[in-house]
């Protein structure tokens, strides 16, 4: 709540005093007020709790701003948000930088937006020095909600994640047959933890029995993630953690990604 109150900025801070300190004007007036019309003493009562109450908020909040002001000490969390036409160009960009020509192109990602808002969540570091906010992007992550075709073409590596389809995506409103984790980059030391923590919350939200779970690794961390979580690749003969080729997670082990 504190952490929300300091990011509200000073102007606000001062509206909300200048509200309660409104309400809190007209029960001191209501001899006046009892001139040109009489309102009930409850009607007082409830006005005055909630003058109190916007007040406190307020106080409380330019006295965070204060410190913040007089300490310049800088506090920093993450947040998560769908990819929007607002973002996808940054989100893209950094997409690129770890993938290259692996990176799905700018138009399918707003394909897959449209169909599921879910598929593609960027991840940003929310900065707060002396009450100013600010947001830089640190992380994205794909989770795939798949269509029963879309599970067949991945198990025989006829597709890969930056080749799926809107076709092969389930809309909000109903029930994959799989998910596909990929795309999932972090800059930063935090940055990482927060992506895999929003990751397997999603994941565990979508998780149900007989729900079969894909990734393709492309980097040294995506090796390294799908050997911790002991994924297997869906072709026989390939060792797990090669890159470029599909994993599964049997669902014996879903657990052990989750826990």
């Amino acid at each position: 709540m504190l952490e929300k109150l300091r990011t509200l900025g000073w102007d606000i801070q001062l509206e909300l005093l200048a509200v309660a300190t409104l309400l809190l004007g007209i029960p001191l007036a209501r001899s006046h007020i009892d001139r040109v019309v009489v309102f009930p003493e409850s009607l007082y009562v409830i006005v005055t709790i909630v003058g109190t109450l916007v007040g406190i908020l307020a106080l409380v909040g330019l006295v965070a701003f204060l410190i913040d002001l007089a300490i310049g000490r800088s506090r920093t969390w993450c947040e998560c948000r769908p990819v929007s036409s607002r973002n996808i160009h940054e989100v893209f960009e950094l997409m690129h930088d770890f993938f290259e020509d692996e990176t799905p192109s700018k138009n399918r990602m707003r394909q897959w937006q449209r169909k599921n808002k879910n598929v593609l969540t960027a991840v940003y570091l929310q900065g707060l020095t002396g009450g100013r906010k600010r947001s830089t992007l640190v992380g994205v992550y794909k989770i795939v909600p798949l269509t029963r075709s879309a599970v067949a073409a991945l198990a025989s590596e006829r597709k890969t994640g930056a080749t799926i389809e809107t076709d092969d995506i389930t809309a909000e409103n109903e029930q994959p047959a799989g998910l596909y984790i990929g795309d999932v980059v972090a800059v930063t030391g935090k940055a990482k933890g927060e992506v895999i923590r929003q990751l397997k919350n999603t994941v565990a939200k979508l998780l149900r029995p007989g729900l079969s779970i894909y990734t393709r690794p492309l980097t040294r961390d995506g090796v390294r993630l799908v050997r911790k979580y002991q994924f297997i690749t869906v072709s026989d003969g390939i060792a797990p953690g090669s890159t470029g080729r599909i994993h599964m997670l049997p669902e014996d082990r879903a657990r052990l990604f989750l826990g």
